[in-house]
């Protein structure tokens, strides 16, 4: 499964510690980091060394697999 724009996550791990257990919509991206808007405030996690639950799936997605423009992960075939 591919993390969809909008979809509802919670931080599982990040290098950052206060945003750990952190939950929000999934709104947008650059190369290393991800934003998750919560109660109308945008939050930056940083990709390399996060997890992540999508709440939809329950899958757990490794960010470190994120890391790069979305347009060069989607060139060199990633899931993600």
């Amino acid at each position: 499964m591919r993390l969809a724009f909008g979809e509802d996550v919670t931080v599982l791990h990040c290098t950052d510690p206060s945003i750990k257990g952190l939950r929000g919509r999934f709104v947008g991206e650059s190369m290393k980091i991800f934003q998750l808007e919560r109660g109308g405030r945008l939050i930056s996690v940083p990709k390399s060394g996060s997890a992540i639950l999508l709440e939809g799936s329950g899958e757990v997605l490794l960010c470190d697999e994120m890391v790069g423009r979305l347009e060069e992960r989607l060139a060199r075939g990633s899931r993600y």
